[in-house]
Formats: structure tokens, C-alpha cells, sequence
């Protein structure tokens, strides 16, 4: 040891070279890997291991320098060309490179504990050196000056290769939050002149400030003439003395004087104050976009993290999987960067364990045998959007609702759409997998990465094609620093909805508000919204109708809209969320707090909780219906089955009928309706017109030509308005045709009630 490794300030500077040295032996292994004969990425890697190797040296630190010594050794050899780069020596390579990184020391952790016994590991490293022909042999006595006295020698014995295929995949750290960051000579400099400018403005504003007091006490002048005028024209209407009017006349024209040049002066400062607050507007919106571009660090930064975990991960699973990364120049704020990393890896990992097939299955399937997993990323306005997808054998939608099932999750697998059961993927403890294993099948992962990115005011959403593949999409702000946010009322506080999660503001007439179970919704534009207040879903009274109408901000998450019902909508606002801090218990529904223009301090909605807690509750309603249908079956009530394609249309529906008495069914699509028909008849159907799979003019049809289910009458009910569309329903055969945008709860009763009876 020496005086440098209890330094903390050399100390600190050592790791965080360390971990750019290490970074980058990484990264060029993975591409030595793949292009063995790049004589220049060997060279770089060589120097980078010296570079590191020397470092070590100069703080004392034996090990870290031994382990770099053998990575430089070997690296020389294959460039050499008297060792070959083959999968087995880069095993070993990246599991040196991984015990470096264990070692490095930290200001916490003096470098003295740092140090560790690595003489196993020196012993492999110089097994491969001494199979390079011409190799010099290592240096006797530099493993064992490792070993302790009282470790055994044979503990070291025994096949490298057998010791290596029990070592569990490796898992690449994210460095831990640091403190400080490096930021590129031009933007510092960028926000100096910007500075400046602003300075600049100030002195200039300043100068209006003091044109303003100077034109005030000049104002004070004229108020104190003006009212010395008032009081000799009550005099001389007393005694009409014409003298005395013409000196009043001259006092007066001085005073109009006066007042004309105050009112100028006025104008003047005023159109000057002005012109530097727009001016300083424009400077602080631009040194407002510079010092949060300082804390922005591209995606590459964990990116490269990304080869060695596919390539661990597909080793442990026995396939064959390439990472192809486009968009890694696309830059986040450093905070969410690192928040990001670990949620980015569980998804990756998922996709080589769960998505990517074995090499003889993808060869059957007409597919080549390596699979491919892409990671890309693109700014989107104000947002950044990260994609995994691979080509593997997707998810089955049939299979998780299996497993839901199963599990007891659901009731049963058709009260599902196929997206609805996408999502439960997220679920905790929910997994398909039929096996445990060192990567996954354990149901914990995706279910943390959508709470990490939620709390980075992100989303997270699933595509999948049975036999094509599955691709993730990450939607994350490009910074949390500051957002726009929409301000609105209710329960007589003022809350902030971040921007992202709005998609409309919209005044609803009351008598629109339709009853959804124990929630409410309404129509817009032909699909139906489900209905909170907010002041009772955050714990306050009711909020009612102004004038007749609702206040509704309608927001979305999880590919589903909500309306958000508030006493007023105030107006957008930029705005810095801050943490509520330990003192506070965490809140439900709430992000944090910020301040407003005037001084309020104000919450901040968490969305994507609010969202969540309506499903849940919805998720409940639809089970006591379920209950309530058993036990009303004996009592012969008139069945109907609903087709809808829509959770919030079907459920709108259905409540609508059980509330009159009616026992209902409901199916997703045509199809799903047909296998409900094919269990028994019902006594009436009220299907949709655009659905997947089989529509509800293909439905109607169907069950006219069937004669088992032909007679049971058929209630199109659709936001297809069309004469056309009308005349298209009666022809396949339905007895009604009801339009969802002049959409009457009693009328459609109404028509039931005639067709049933």
C-alpha cells in the first residue's frame, strides 16, 4: 500500500477511471468476440488493460494490478496470434474483468479491504497463457504470493471448464449514483454567455425599476396640484372672481402638461419593461434547456451494458441470441439513465429466457437459428421512447389466461380480451413459465419494472404475435427536473396532473353521466370513458355539477383513459415535482409537490396509480356480478349476452341490464359469442359492429343461419351512424339498431323489454 490509497479525494478519481476501463473491456471483448481478427480493437483493448493495469500499481492495489497484468498478457497473445479468441477464453476475460469490478475500493471501503485473494483465478489466467505456443511461462510464486498459508492447494485443482458451467450468468453492475457528472466544454460555455445575457437584462431592468420611481414621485406632483385645483375651483365658484379663473386656467394647463409628460414617461417604461421581460424569457427559457441538457447523458451509457447480458443469458439458456442496439445517441437526464438500467436489463433477460426459442425449434418454425433481440431508442417531443423487441415465439394470449386462472387471478379465461391479458404479465408473482431457473420463472421482475418506471412518471406496454415475436415499448420524460403539468381543482385544493398523462379537457352535461357499476363514465366521440371524482377517490366530498355541466380531465395510462371529474380546470403550468419527504407517509395516487407561480404549494397526481385503482375496483364489481348471476339463474330471469370488444362499453352495458333485472353474459368478440351460444341459448344478443376477429354484422348472420339459435333476437348497438351502416344490420338480420352517440339508457331497456316478452 501506499500514501495514494488512503487518499479519498485519489481514491475516488482511481474508481471512477476503473469503471470507464472496465466499461470498455467489456464492450471490446463482446466485439473481439464476433470479429477476432480486428487488429486495431485489440490494440485498444490492450491499452485500455495497461492503462488500468498502471493505475492499480500507482495506488498499491496488487491484485487489481496482477489480474490487469494477465488480461494485457493475454490480449497480447491473440494479437500475437499465438492464442486464439474463442468463447472459453472470453468466459474468462469477462469473469477477471467482473472480480475487478468487485475490488474496486470505494471512499467508504479503504483500499486496504479492497484487496482479496485471486491467486485461483491467476492460476486459470496463466493456464491459458502457458497454452499460447511460444508463451512465456507466468512469473513463479505471483499466485501464490496470493494464497494464504492456510488455504489448500487442491482447492484450486479440478477442470476450469466444470467450475465455469456452475457460476450463475453474469449480471453487469450500474454504477452507483454519483454525485458529480462530466459535462462537455461547449455547454458550460453556453450557459456563461447565457449568464451574461442575463446579467446584462438585469442592469437594464434595473434601470427601468428606477425610471418607474422617478415617474411615481413625479405622479405624486401631479396628484397633489390636481387636488389643489379642485379645491380653488370650489373657491371661485363662491366668488367669481375672473382673475382668479385665468391663473387657475394657467395652473391647469401646467398641470395637463405635467400629466401628459407622466403619461409618456409611463408608457415608455412600461413598453421597456416589456420588451426586457420578453427578452429575459426567451435567455431563461434557453439557460433553462442548457442546465438541463448538463445533467443529459446518452442511452450508450447503459447500453453497453446490454451485449455481455444477452450473451450470459443466452449461454445459461443454451441459445443462440444477437443484440442489435440502434438510437443509443438519444440522451436521458442522468437521474432516470441510471433508474433505468436495471428495469432495461429484467426485460432483455426476459426476452432471451422467454421469448427467444431453442436453435432446432426456430429451425422447424422456418426461422434462422440465431434469434435477435433490438434495442432502439428515439425521442418523441418531450418524451423518449426505448423499444426491446425480439423474434422469438411471442405470447400466447390463451396461455397466460390459463395460467391466470390457475393461479385464481380470474374467474374465468374468456372475461379477458387478448389485451387485457397481455397486461397481466405485469402482475405481481404472475409468470408462465413452467420451470424455475437462474434467469427467470420466479414471477418477480416485470412487475418491479413497471413500478420503476412508473415512478420515473414512465409507461410500459406489450405487443405480441404468437410465433413473430414480442416487443416491448418505454415511454419515459427526457428529464423530471421540470415537466408541464395542468392545474385543476377540487375539494377546494388545487392538484397538478402531469401533461404526458392528459389527452382531453372536456365539460360533460350532466344528464350525459351514465352509471358504470359503483363508478361512473360517459361517451366521447363513440367510446366510453369511465368516470372518478376525484375528490372522493382522494379521500374529500363529492364534487357537483356547475351549471349543469362536469368538469372532466381526461387522462390515460396502461392504454386506458379515465375521466378525472374536478370542481374547475385552472390552466398549464411548467412545474418541478419535489418529494414529499421522510416526515410524510408515502400518499396514495400522489407523485410529490411543487410550487405554483403565485407561492401555493400543491400535489402532484400520480396517474398511473389512479388508473390502476379504478381497474381494480372495476375488476371487483365484475366478480360480484359474477356471484349475482349464480344465484339469480333459478329464479328465471331473461337472459341476455353482451359482445363488446370495449372493458368500459361491456361493463356500461352490463351494469345497465343486471340494474333492470336482466341476467347477463358477455363475450369480447363474434367468435367468443358463438361459443357462448354453442354452451345454450340466450334470450336476447346486443352485439357491437367493429370488433376483432368476427364482426357483428358476420354475427348477426351467423346466428339467422343457424337454426338452433336463428329465432333469438338481435340488438346492434354501434357507433357506426350511417344509413348505410343501419341498412347493412338489418339485412345480416338484427331486430334493432341503436347508435352509441344518441345512445339512451331506457330506450335501449325499452327495446329488450318488447323483444323478449
Amino acid at each position: 500500500m501506499n500514501i495514494w490509497s488512503n487518499d479519498s479525494q485519489f481514491l475516488e478519481t482511481f474508481r471512477i477511471e476503473a469503471e470507464e476501463r472496465l466499461q470498455e473491456l467489456n464492450q471490446g471483448l463482446m466485439l473481439l468476440e464476433k470479429n477476432p481478427g480486428d487488429d486495431e480493437l485489440i490494440k485498444r483493448l490492450f491499452r485500455e488493460a495497461h492503462t488500468l493495469k498502471g493505475s492499480a500499481g500507482m495506488m498499491g492495489l496488487d491484485s487489481i494490478r496482477e489480474l490487469a497484468h494477465r488480461v494485457e498478457d493475454i490480449l497480447a497473445s491473440i494479437q500475437k496470434g499465438q492464442l486464439k479468441m474463442s468463447g472459453e477464453v472470453n468466459d474468462l476475460l469477462l469473469e477477471t474483468l467482473d472480480r475487478i469490478e468487485e475490488m474496486l475500493p470505494s471512499v467508504d471501503e479503504p483500499a486496504s479491504d479492497a484487496e482479496s485473494d485471486v491467486s485461483e483465478l491467476l492460476d486459470r489466467l496463466g493456464q491459458v497463457e502457458q497454452a499460447a505456443p511460444g508463451a512465456a511461462a507466468p512469473v513463479a510464486g505471483a499466485a501464490a504470493a496470493k494464497t494464504p498459508a492456510s488455504k489448500p492447494a487442491t482447492e484450486t485443482t479440478g477442470p476450469a471448464d466444470a467450475r465455469r458451467d456452475v457460476r450463475p450468468p453474469a449480471v453487469p453492475k450500474v454504477k452507483p449514483a454519483d454525485t458529480t457528472i462530466r459535462v462537455n466544454i461547449d455547454r458550460l460555455d453556453g450557459l456563461l454567455n447565457l449568464m451574461g445575457e442575463i446579467l446584462v437584462n438585469q442592469v437594464d431592468a434595473e434601470h427601468g425599476v428606477r425610471d418607474l420611481s422617478s415617474i411615481q414621485s413625479r405622479l405624486n406632483e401631479l396628484d397633489s396640484a390636481m387636488a389643489s385645483l379642485v379645491g380653488q375651483v370650489g373657491q371661485l365658484r363662491e366668488a367669481g372672481d375672473t382673475e382668479k379663473l385665468e391663473k387657475l386656467s394657467q395652473k391647469l394647463n401646467k398641470a395637463q402638461d405635467l400629466f401628459a409628460a407622466v403619461t409618456n414617461g409611463l408608457g415608455s417604461a412600461i413598453s421597456r419593461l416589456n420588451e426586457n421581460t420578453a427578452v429575459r424569457r426567451l435567455a431563461l427559457d434557453e439557460l433553462q434547456d442548457q442546465a438541463l441538457h448538463v445533467r443529459m447523458l446518452p442511452l450508450s451509457t447503459i447500453f453497453g451494458l446490454y451485449p455481455r447480458v444477452v450473451r450470459d443469458a443466452a449461454k445459461a439458456c443454451g441459445k443462440k441470441v444477437q443484440l442489435k442496439i440502434s438510437g443509443e445517441k438519444t440522451e436521458l437526464d442522468k437521474h432516470i439513465l441510471e433508474e433505468l438500467a436495471d428495469p432495461l436489463m429484467h426485460i432483455i433477460r426476459n426476452c432471451v429466457d422467454h421469448g427467444v426459442e431453442f436453435a432446432n425449434e426456430r429451425v422447424a418454425a422456418g426461422k434462422e437459428e440465431q434469434g435477435l433481440v433490438h434495442l432502439s431508442a428515439a425521442q418523441r417531443g418531450d418524451r423518449v421512447e426505448i423499444t426491446v423487441t425480439d423474434d422469438g415465439g411471442g405470447i400466447d394470449p390463451a396461455r397466460v389466461k390459463a395460467a391466470a386462472v390457475n393461479k385464481g387471478l380470474i374467474g374465468r379465461s374468456d372475461d379477458l380480451t387478448d389485451a387485457e391479458a397481455m397486461e397481466m404479465i405485469f402482475w405481481p408473482g404472475f409468470s408462465t413459465a413452467e420451470a424455475v431457473t437462474a434467469i427467470s420463472g420466479r414471477g418477480v421482475g416485470l412487475d418491479v419494472v413497471k413500478n420503476n418506471i412508473e415512478k420515473l412518471e414512465g409507461n410500459v406496454t406489450v405487443e405480441s404475435s404468437p410465433g413473430s415475436g414480442t416487443r416491448f415499448v418505454i415511454s419515459l420524460p427526457v428529464t423530471l427536473a421540470v415537466i408541464p403539468g395542468f392545474v385543476v381543482s377540487c375539494g377546494g385544493a388545487n392538484f397538478v396532473i402531469p401533461m404526458a398523462a392528459v389527452r382531453e379537457l372536456v365539460s360533460v352535461p350532466e344528464q350525459e353521466i351514465q352509471s358504470l357499476g359503483n363508478q361512473r363514465g360517459f361517451l366521447m366521440r363513440g367510446s366510453a370513458v369511465p368516470l372518478v371524482d376525484l375528490s372522493e377517490h382522494l379521500g374529500g366530498g363529492a364534487t357537483g355539477a356547475a351549471n349543469g355541466k362536469v368538469y372532466v380531465a381526461v387522462v390515460g395510462a396502461e392504454s386506458q383513459l379515465l375521466g378525472l371529474q374536478v370542481e374547475n380546470l385552472i390552466g398549464e403550468q411548467e412545474i418541478v415535482i419535489k418529494p414529499l419527504g421522510s416526515f410524510l407517509p408515502r400518499l396514495p395516487y400522489i407523485a410529490g409537490a411543487t410550487i405554483l407561480g403565485d407561492g401555493e404549494v400543491v400535489l402532484v397526481l400520480n396517474i398511473n396509480q389512479l388508473v390502476r385503482g379504478v381497474r381494480s375496483s372495476v375488476a371487483s364489481a365484475r366478480t360480484v356480478g359474477q356471484k349475482q348471476d349464480k344465484r339469480a339463474a333459478s329464479r328465471g330471469r331473461k337472459s341476455v349476452l353482451v359482445v363488446e370488444d370495449s372493458l368500459v362499453v361491456r361493463e356500461l352495458q352490463k351494469n345497465i341490464l343486471e340494474a333492470a333485472g336482466f341476467l347477463v353474459e358477455t363475450a369480447v368478440d363474434g367468435n367468443d359469442a358463438l361459443a357462448h351460444l354453442s354452451q345454450g341459448p340466450v334470450d336476447c344478443v346486443i352485439t357491437d359492429v367493429e370488433m376483432p376477429g368476427m364482426d357483428g354484422f358476420h354475427l348477426t348472420s351467423t346466428i339467422r343461419s343457424t337454426e338452433e339459435i336463428k329465432e333469438i333476437p338481435v340488438v346492434i348497438v354501434s357507433s357506426c351512424s350511417s344509413e348505410e351502416d343501419k341498412k347493412k344490420g338489418v339485412e345480416a338480420g338484427a331486430n334493432a339498431y341503436v347508435v352509441k352517440g344518441s345512445f339512451d339508457q331506457q330506450g335501449l331497456l325499452n327495446t329488450i323489454e318488447s323483444l323478449v316478452a
